[in-house]
């Protein structure tokens, strides 16, 4: 069925016409077949599918049976579907489709990503190291700029809704759950009834607690408190109910990081410290976030040390080498002998010194090949003493060079 905008609940006896129940394998929604189930929450239920004709999987979201009777539920799974499709972003999980099942529950196809939640990285890995949450923070800002530029504010941002997945191997993140997004300062009917909660009181901004009006820099505190729980393991405000917690989010200063994070870089500290500001006001902007981070990005590589020319002297045993080289030297080194009876014994040892010089590519196979080559060139049998020239970036580019 078309979802045309009208509300599922405009027809009260939709319910009665088909039995409500869960979709079964094989089940169609719209163009979509579905193939098995993916999450059982308390609102909805999302469903593994795929495009009957096109070749498209995806998320199919379905209002939960238990939510039928309740409107909010049902325009906010559909009021979804519209944020996503307006903001259109790369970060932002797309909106393939939406409409309503023959009993009247809505129902949303979405981008089907394949990675982990935050949360769930968390469960099994642990904390970040501060590099890493740095990064993360710059990439979610670069996600909810989109949106806060059309004046939508997610107003959860939490682990469970930044899923960890990959394009073209590197590594991406996908802001997902608009569900109770709200367009700032909007004065369209509110979609709060006493039994729903717009948002996880753990990463709530103070203003959004009082039920006053959001707009970018809720979500700037909620990120503040995620990159506190990436680091640390734990959110900056805990108790026993979700009452304490609120109480704490309007009244507690924040807690110090570096006591519970050691080696945090002091900038980074000082960020978060500011993202987690009662007063909006005070908050950093997304664009003030991403510039910090590329700072301290910046501050780590003018800190890392040159690589310094070093300078190595090794003895080689001849008899050790000779054992490699007989096949190709015994013969001309014999015939030289018998011409010269007065050619110098050939040393029982030779001696490598690298010195600081011009480095030429490696004779293929190393010292051995160079100790060939200086023979080579200088076939009186005069040398005593090779040279071999490198600095820490030639060694590592296998660069060497022989002198005498």
């Amino acid at each position: 069925m078309h979802y045309d905008g009208a509300s599922p609940m405009s027809n009260p006896k939709c319910s009665e016409v088909v039995p409500m129940r869960s979709l079964r394998t094989g089940d169609m929604v719209g163009n979509y077949r579905i193939e098995g189930v993916l999450a059982d929450g308390g609102m909805g239920v999302v469903y593994r599918a795929s495009h009957a004709i096109l070749p498209r999987r995806a998320a199919v979201k379905v209002l939960h049976p238990d939510m039928i009777g309740k409107w909010s539920a049902s325009e906010r799974m559909l009021q979804e579907a519209r944020v996503l499709e307006s903001i259109a972003s790369a970060a932002v999980v797309q909106i393939f489709d939406a409409g309503l099942l023959d009993d009247g529950r809505p129902w949303v196809a979405m981008e089907l990503v394949d990675g982990d939640t935050l949360a769930e990285h968390l469960a099994k890995k642990g904390t970040l190291s501060p590099d890493e949450v740095a990064e993360l923070m710059a990439d979610i800002a670069v996600a909810l700029a989109p949106a806060h530029k059309k004046n939508v504010v997610h107003r959860d941002i939490k682990p469970d809704n930044v899923m960890l997945t990959e394009r073209e191997g590197k590594r991406v993140i996908k802001l997902i759950d608009w569900g109770i997004a709200r367009i700032a300062n909007s004065t369209s009917v509110r979609l709060t009834q006493v039994d729903t909660t717009p948002g996880t009181p753990h990463y709530m901004a103070p203003e959004q607690i009082r039920g006053k009006s959001v707009d970018s820099r809720t979500d700037v505190y909620a990120l503040g408190v995620l990159a506190f729980e990436l680091l640390t393991g734990k959110v900056p405000y805990r108790g026993e109910n979700s009452i304490e917690v609120v109480i704490k989010h309007l009244t507690a200063e924040p807690p110090a990081l570096s006591p519970v994070c050691p080696g945090i870089p002091g900038a980074l500290e000082a960020l978060i410290t500011r993202m987690l500001a009662k007063d909006p006001d005070k908050r950093p902007t997304l664009e003030e976030i991403r510039s910090v981070v590329a700072s301290m990005r910046d501050a780590e590589i003018a800190e890392m040390p040159e690589m310094p020319e070093i300078e190595i002297e090794m003895e080689l045993d001849v008899d050790d080498a000779i054992a490699e080289l007989e096949m190709e030297l015994e013969e001309a080194v014999l015939q030289e002998a018998a011409r010269s009876a007065t050619k110098p014994a050939l040393p029982r040892r030779m001696r490598w010194t690298p010195p600081y010089g011009e480095p030429a590519a490696a004779p293929a196979g190393g010292i051995v090949q160079a100790i060939e080559r200086a023979l080579d060139e200088d076939p009186r049998g005069e040398v005593r003493r090779g040279r071999v020239v490198a600095n820490a970036g030639a060694a590592a580019a296998g660069e060497i060079v022989t002198r005498r």
